[in-house]
């Protein structure tokens, strides 16, 4: 039997053999039978059951052979399909009859050994003159596959190279410092004392960290953005505090029971 070959095929028309055997015979033959398809080289135990399986025997070596050209053809069919994905110049010397089925997988082998030799490889990670990781992804496209077209791989990468600049970069809460240097900044602005910035950095953090960095339903991109629409409606409400006063000092003396004099008459 061939190696990790796990069956085999017995065939029906042995019945007329068998059925000439008493029942200890040809339960010898079916253990001899078992004992030469498991390797183990067993010698017949009479003349009479060695004459019986010789037939059945070339049978079986026959069977083997069939099975193994099967799987030789298979396995060549694999590789020669993924010749034509992977290598297609060469795939196409080989159906133009230039090169052997062996040669052009041997020829396909050391390609790819070269392309993934690590002493021949580009570091993806580092940046070299100047160029990022992306610039040299795109670089090592072009050269990937023989039959790649240019222009298609490098517009890929100019597409993925414009996410990593900042497409697809995703939000990263501001640390407390970064927040109350913010604040501080605005107390021009907003006429606020340094206490006073600290303490609304101090609101700006709880309230938006309580709701995960929320804004509505989506996630907030730009924390400045916030902070500044946090700066400017507390600048609204000191307005409207301010104009609350005035209002309730008129209405005191508008109300009160001694009327301010006008001294310009005196």
């Amino acid at each position: 039997m061939a190696e990790n070959k796990k069956s085999f095929v017995l065939y029906a028309d042995l019945i007329s053999t068998f059925e000439e055997l008493e029942d200890v015979e040809a339960g010898l033959l079916v253990k001899h039978l078992l004992r030469y398809v498991n390797d183990q080289n067993p010698e017949a135990p009479n003349r009479l059951i060695k004459l019986l399986f010789e037939p059945i025997k070339l049978q079986l070596k026959r069977d083997l052979h069939k099975w193994e050209e099967v799987k030789e053809n298979k396995s060549q069919g694999g590789q020669i399909g993924n010749l034509k994905r992977w290598n297609v110049d060469i795939y196409e010397r080989y159906t133009k009859g230039e090169i052997s089925v062996d040669e052009a997988l041997k020829i396909a082998e050391s390609r790819r050994a070269s392309h993934t030799d690590k002493n021949n490889r580009i570091p993806i990670e580092s940046v070299a003159d100047g160029r990022t990781s992306s610039d040299m992804v795109a670089s090592v496209a072009v050269t990937v596959n023989d039959t790649v077209n240019e222009n298609v791989t490098v517009t890929v990468n100019e597409n993925v190279i414009k996410k990593d600049n900042g497409g697809s970069k995703r939000f990263s809460p501001p640390t407390h410092t970064q927040v109350y240097d913010y604040f501080i900044e605005k107390i021009n602005d907003t006429f606020w004392s340094e206490s006073e910035a600290n303490h609304q950095a101090e609101k700006f953090m709880n309230f938006y960290s309580s709701k995960n960095w929320m804004v509505g339903k989506n996630k907030m991109s730009i924390w400045k953005s916030a902070a500044a629409n946090w700066v400017l409606t507390s600048i609204e409400k000191q307005t409207n505090n301010g104009k609350s006063k005035t209002n309730t000092s008129s209405l005191k003396s508008n109300n009160g029971t001694a009327a301010p004099k006008d001294f310009g008459q005196l």
